[in-house]
């Protein structure tokens, strides 16, 4: 049951490019064999960060049914067994996981400005004391995980051996108040670690929640094009809520109009009961749990499908889609063609007749 970590980063960045297949529609349209089958699917194709749980070590024997790690020097292997993730975090998503931690959370901080948290785990789910962050930051080319645990639980001692037995991992790693830090020395430089080491030491959990806060989502964002952070940064409103669609979900949002069913928020999965084959995690044959939370009334989807149909789009739209209610009265629509032009379109959508009004804004 060895597991090379390098491998499976590497699979996993080239596995995020395969579009999503959205959870949403498993549910909605497959038997119980089909929808395992897409299960797998979804899985396989990106909504697991593998390069996160493979790439970031985390924490001791003491993390019940979630993730078994052992230190050595710096040196870490690890184990998952189960774990939650949120892709494309806000700010109360984040705030959700870090409160229930067994220990104070200090974030990262220091990171080279544009950073953005594509994705992060936590384990146990309901009572945490390991806490993983993907970040992503092209520019300054620094896309990575960071593993932030309870020290209290940190095992230090013999690496495993033998047939079975975890790799083992070299890290940089530091500790800051009841906190174990650890991020691979292979994927950050000493520099940039020991920056982020400095500023922690003198960053308060709170004060490292406020410097966070703009590295994350300020819209739900469903599907993993890796431009979506973007697009919701970019063009989401000041006011109200906005869900952002990827390009996956027009054809959706058709089939969901017509039986009168709202759009659910996949961004969050518990997974349990992970097996392994040869030495790495099998995601694909998990158990996986997705909470019922509503992305988007049936009537918003409606609102969202009147939109399609008006610019004929319905059927076959290559855009992103923002959706956000101003009031009761109205629905706000937006279409963003993804073509060189990234043309931006708005719709208002009256909630009662569900007439479309092309808007000069």
């Amino acid at each position: 049951m060895h597991s090379d970590f390098s491998a499976m980063a590497k699979r996993a960045r080239a596995q995020i490019l395969v579009p999503e297949v959205p959870a949403e529609l498993i549910r909605a349209r497959s038997s119980a064999l089909r929808a395992r089958g897409r299960v797998r699917a979804l899985v396989l194709t990106g909504v697991i960060s593998l390069a996160t749980l493979g790439t970031t070590a985390a924490f001791g024997t003491g993390i019940y049914n979630g993730v078994r790690v052992w230190l050595s020097g710096n040196s870490a292997a690890v184990v998952v067994r189960s774990f939650a993730m949120v892709r494309e975090p806000t700010i109360a998503d984040l705030r959700s996981a870090i409160a229930h931690a067994t220990f104070p959370v200090v974030l990262p901080v220091g990171l080279p400005s544009g950073t953005h948290i594509w994705r992060i785990e936590f384990a146990p789910a309901a009572r945490p004391n390991a806490v993983f962050i993907e970040y992503r930051n092209d520019r300054a080319k620094f896309n990575f995980g960071f593993a932030l645990g309870d020290s209290s639980v940190v095992s230090q001692g013999v690496l495993p051996t033998g047939a079975g037995s975890p790799p083992s991992q070299s890290t940089y790693r530091w500790r800051v108040g009841r906190e174990t830090v650890l991020v691979l020395k292979r994927s950050i430089s000493l520099r940039d670690a020991e920056r982020i080491k400095a500023a922690m030491m003198t960053a308060s959990p709170l004060g490292s929640l406020i410097a966070t806060q703009p590295m994350l989502s300020k819209a739900t964002v469903l599907g993993i094009a890796p431009d979506l952070g973007q697009v919701a940064a970019r063009y989401v409103p000041a006011s109200g809520h906005t869900v952002v669609l990827g390009p996956q979900y027009p054809s959706l949002i058709s089939k969901l109009a017509q039986h009168d069913k709202p759009l659910l928020d996949s961004r969050t999965v518990y997974l349990t009961d992970i097996p392994s084959i040869h030495g790495e995690p099998d995601y694909a044959k998990a158990t996986l749990r997705w909470p019922h939370i509503i992305a988007i009334s049936a009537a918003g989807v409606r609102a969202i499908n009147a939109v399609l149909r008006f610019t004929g789009a319905a059927a076959n739209c290559d855009c992103d889609i923002l959706f956000n209610r101003p009031n009761q009265a109205t629905y706000w629509v937006w279409e963003l063609q993804r073509s060189p032009s990234a043309t931006l379109t708005k719709y208002a959508v009256n909630a009662k007749t569900f007439a479309v009004t092309r808007t000069r804004e």
